[in-house]
């Protein structure tokens, strides 16, 4: 006796002989002339066969299916719309989380840290010392951070030490004085003088001639009972003889001694108990220059300060200012050295160093975010193709009967290419837009008030990070992945006749690729693998802290441990089936034994949303076990960093 599924067959194969039959009878008057060839139907008819197909007849037949189909293309829509949402949302709120960062540190440093600062020390003081080498410096600067700074640099001057040797007309010996030295700085006090609060006189001025004009602190005047209108003179070291002069006409101290503008500068005397007091004296440029020349040997520093802007401190080009402070560096030190006696050139700034760590943190943080949505991409990509295979398993009889007149498959996967670009050019137009309002919503869920005060961000300024166009690439490659999830669906059944397609039907004639070959249980080794790895060398954040990089392995195993079960799923179900079927047919009645062998000899139908359930519900338990994981973790370091409750010292 021939079996059950032979016998299915053989009924089927009859029953499409004898369609096509039917359906080449009824087409056959239509392509012949009628008689009298010269008549004016047959001329139609004759007409109508020498005409050729347009050469866009694919996209025409794509658009007219838009309006036969529009439920199922609705559904595929919101599912391409859902991965492109989350493949911009991830760069748009990791860019969120890196600007509230970056700007907490860049505002929280000391301004010594934040500011760049030029510096140049020489052997000796000329008149023209700081008119030979402040162009190079300004062209650097304007080179390399002006895009990060305050336009122009603050620039002061400061000597080395010099002797207290008279107060107005009363000398010291400065061989027994040993307490009372002085550093002469000089500002531009159109700038600084905002900055200083003057207790009595003013600010010191250029003078042509005679003796120049300088001021002190509050506490110099203090400590030796100065007043403005006296004239102090100073001595070099090892050369007496030498000396300058100059009257006080101001004495003062900074408004604020933190503030930015002074970028860590001191103006107290006394550093220590063991140290001698050395007091500043401020005067002009010109001043300096020209009065102290004649001391031999005194060393002078000159400071340019580019003060940081927060604000311009962005998190998509941290890489492009970490490259302009390291090419600043490295021709500050390599070519002013030499120049006009300079014997050393630094820029000091720990912005860079900043900038690293906040790389490298944000870098690790967003490790586990990448891992979650890829995930999450990954289903909204499978419900993609599931929604577009039952799309073209509804249409697989016009598919096949395209491909049996002649259809190419080119010309088959055209159609549904013009489908799926339609929908990918809305999702992707729409996408940015609503991942960017998703990203703000999250961070403003996420991201403590307070934490944005300390960072000093406002509402403006996230909005201005979380810009959708900066989404647009993310946005193309969302739409292009949703566009291939039509095409694979497609194409699979663009390969099948008219008599194929009814063989695959009413059975699978072989099994998936993946089963075929077993790449379900290659991605449970693989998966085996990494377990066996995590447990021997520790996971992410030891290898970080030791210097290492983070394991792909690490990363991609949880989608690759959610796939092989999913897929492990899919290899039981055909033989769940088989044995339902078997135990539906001991009992009374078909109609469970007939449905159970449906799905046992065409599963792929009822596979596709299976695998979406499972996967969903293996990446809902993967995201609440992640969280209780975050959670363990944070515990876990707050009390090691802690410690014990009760310590005992002696």
């Amino acid at each position: 006796m021939r079996s059950r599924e032979a016998v299915y067959d053989d009924v089927g194969e009859r029953g499409e002989r004898l369609m096509r039959l039917q359906q080449e009878r009824r087409a056959a008057p239509a392509r012949m002339p009628a008689r009298g060839g010269r008549g004016r139907g047959g001329g139609a008819a004759l007409g109508r066969m020498k005409r050729r197909p347009s050469v866009f007849a694919p996209e025409q037949l794509g658009l007219m299916r838009l309006r036969r189909s529009w439920p199922l293309l609705l559904i595929v829509a919101v599912g391409m719309l859902a991965a492109v949402i989350l493949i911009c949302a991830v760069p748009l709120y990791n860019g969120i989380v890196t600007a509230v960062e970056l700007q907490r540190q860049v505002n929280t440093d000391d301004p010594v840290a934040r500011n760049v600062e030029i510096r140049l020390t020489q052997a000796a003081i000329t008149p023209t010392v700081r008119s030979a080498v402040e162009p190079r410096v300004l062209d650097l600067g304007r080179r390399y951070v002006s895009d990060i700074t305050e336009p122009g640099a603050t620039y002061y001057a400061q000597s080395g030490e010099t002797l207290l040797s008279a107060i107005d007309s009363r000398a010291i010996d400065v061989s027994s004085q040993g307490d009372s030295e002085m550093r002469f700085r000089a500002f531009d006090y159109a700038t600084a003088a905002s900055h200083m609060r003057f207790a009595q006189g003013r600010a010191p001025q250029a003078k042509q001639g005679g003796v120049p004009e300088a001021v002190i602190t509050t506490e110099m005047a203090s400590d030796l009972q100065l007043a403005p209108g006296q004239t102090v003179t100073a001595v070099a070291f090892g050369a007496h003889d030498r000396t300058f002069t100059f009257t006080i006409v101001g004495i003062w101290k900074p408004v604020d001694a933190s503030d930015p503008f002074w970028n860590g500068l001191n103006f107290n005397a006394k550093v220590s108990e063991n140290a001698p007091s050395i007091y500043p004296i401020l005067l002009t440029p010109d001043a300096l220059f020209a009065g102290l020349g004649s001391f031999p040997g005194l060393e002078l520093t000159q400071q340019w300060i580019y003060y940081t802007v927060p604000q311009r401190v962005e998190a998509q080009n941290l890489d492009e200012i970490s490259a302009n402070l390291g090419a600043l560096r490295s021709h500050v030190s390599g070519d002013l050295p030499g120049a006009q006696g300079v014997t050393k050139a630094e820029t000091l700034t720990d912005l860079s160093r900043t900038l690293d760590a906040v790389q490298k943190q944000q870098s690790f943080l967003a490790l586990p975010l990448f891992v979650i949505v890829a995930q999450i991409v990954g289903l909204a990509l499978l419900f993609v193709v599931s929604m577009a295979s039952l799309l073209i398993d509804g249409q697989g009889q016009d598919i096949a009967t395209l491909k049996s007149r002649g259809a190419s498959d080119s010309q088959i996967l055209t159609v549904y290419l013009t489908q799926g670009l339609f929908l990918a050019l809305i999702a992707a137009a729409i996408g940015p837009f609503i991942a960017a309002a998703l990203s703000l919503e999250l961070a403003r869920i996420f991201i403590a008030p307070t934490a944005l005060q300390i960072a000093g961000v406002s509402e403006s300024y996230l909005s201005q990070v979380a810009n959708p166009m900066s989404a647009i690439i993310p946005a193309l490659c969302g739409a292009a992945l949703g566009v291939g999830a039509i095409l694979f669906a497609a194409w699979r059944s663009s390969r099948m006749e008219v008599l194929a397609f009814r063989r695959e039907q009413a059975r699978a004639s072989r099994p998936p690729f993946w089963s075929r070959y077993y790449l379900d249980l290659a991605l449970v080794a693989i998966c085996a693998v990494g377990y066996v790895e995590l447990g021997q060398f520790g996971g992410t954040t030891a290898r970080l802290q030791l210097g290492g990089g983070a394991s792909p392995l690490l990363l991609i195993t949880p989608a690759l441990l959610l796939l092989a079960g999913a897929l492990l799923v899919l290899r039981v179900v055909p033989l769940a089936a088989s044995w339902g079927a078997r135990m539906a047919a001991r009992g009374r009645g078909f109609t469970s034994m007939l449905a159970l062998s449906q799905v046992e000899r065409s599963p792929a139908r009822y596979t596709r949303m299976i695998l979406l359930l499972v996967a969903a519900v293996g990446l809902g338990l993967f995201a609440v076990t992640f969280n209780a994981s975050l959670g363990q973790n944070a515990s876990d370091r707050a009390t090691y960093d802690v410690g014990a409750n009760l310590r005992l010292v002696t």
